[in-house]
C-alpha cells in the first residue's frame, strides 16, 4: 500500500483528494496537513513517512516551492506531485527543478491525477497536458538546480544544519517554530544565524539573512499572481 501525504490548506479540495486516493487501488491517505511548515515538522518528528506527497503551492505558511526546495535537500527520495490551481510555467519549472515527479492542475483533476500516479509507479515524470509544459526539461532543471546548490553551498562553506536553518528562516518561522522541528534552543538557533551571517558577510540578523538568501537563490519562494486567494 502506497502511503500518501496531502499538504493543502483548502478543505474542500482536501476532502475531494482524500476520497479519490482512498478509492484508488493500492493507495491510502497517511495524513493531511495544511502547509509546508507542518509537513517539515511531520518529516522531522515521525518514523512512518509517506511514499508520496501531494503538495499544493499557494499556502499561508511555507508555500509549495519553498517546501519542495527543502525536500530536495533533506528528503530527496520522497516522490512529490505538485497539485495547484496555478499553471504558470515559472511555478511548474520551480517545482520540477526541486525534484517534483509530477504537476497536476486542480481543476477537474481526477483523470489527470490518476495518470500521474500510474506514471510515478513506473518512475516516470508527468505533467498535466492542459498546462502545456515540456516534461523533457525536468531532468535539465534538476541538474541545473543541483549544480547551483553545490556551488553556492561550497562557496560559503555552509553546513547541512546551516542550510536547513536558512530554508526554515525563508518561510518566516520564528525561533520557537524552528525549535519544534529541529529540537535546538532559540539561543543555539541565534548562534547558527550569527555564524551564517559571518560566512555570507551580511548584517541584519534574521531579516538580513532572509533577504540575502532570497537574492542569492540559497532558497526559493513561490511567485504567485495573488497570494492566498480562494482556490
Amino acid at each position: 500500500m502506497i502511503r500518501v501525504m496531502i499538504v493543502d490548506d483548502y478543505e474542500p479540495t482536501v476532502r475531494n483528494i482524500v476520497t479519490f486516493i482512498n478509492q484508488t487501488e493500492g493507495y491510502s491517505v497517511l495524513t493531511c496537513l495544511t502547509d509546508g511548515q507542518e509537513m517539515i515538522h511531520f518529516f522531522r518528528n515521525n518514523k512512518k513517512l509517506p511514499d508520496l506527497v501531494l503538495l499544493d503551492i499557494n499556502m499561508w505558511k511555507m508555500d509549495g516551492v519553498t517546501a519542495m526546495d527543502y525536500l530536495h535537500d533533506f528528503f530527496p527520495d520522497i516522490k512529490v506531485i505538485a497539485f495547484s490551481a496555478y499553471m504558470e510555467n515559472k511555478l511548474v519549472a520551480d517545482m520540477f527543478s526541486g525534484g517534483a515527479y509530477a504537476f497536476v492542475w486542480k481543476i477537474n483533476f481526477s483523470s489527470f491525477l490518476l495518470e500521474a500516479l500510474k506514471k510515478i509507479e513506473k518512475n516516470l515524470p508527468y505533467v498535466d497536458p492542459r498546462i502545456g509544459f515540456d516534461i523533457s526539461l525536468r531532468e535539465q532543471l534538476i541538474m541545473e538546480r543541483k549544480k547551483e546548490n553545490y556551488e553556492l553551498y561550497s562557496q560559503y562553506k555552509l553546513t547541512n544544519r546551516e542550510i536547513e536553518i536558512i530554508k526554515l528562516i525563508a518561510s518566516d518561522m520564528d525561533y520557537n517554530e524552528i525549535y519544534s522541528i529541529l529540537h535546538i534552543t532559540p539561543r543555539t538557533i541565534e548562534t547558527h544565524i550569527k555564524n551564517i551571517n559571518y560566512k555570507l558577510h551580511i548584517k541584519g540578523g534574521k531579516a538580513g539573512l532572509l533577504l540575502h538568501a532570497l537574492r542569492n537563490r540559497l532558497t526559493k519562494i513561490a511567485s504567485l499572481p495573488i497570494r492566498h486567494e480562494k482556490k
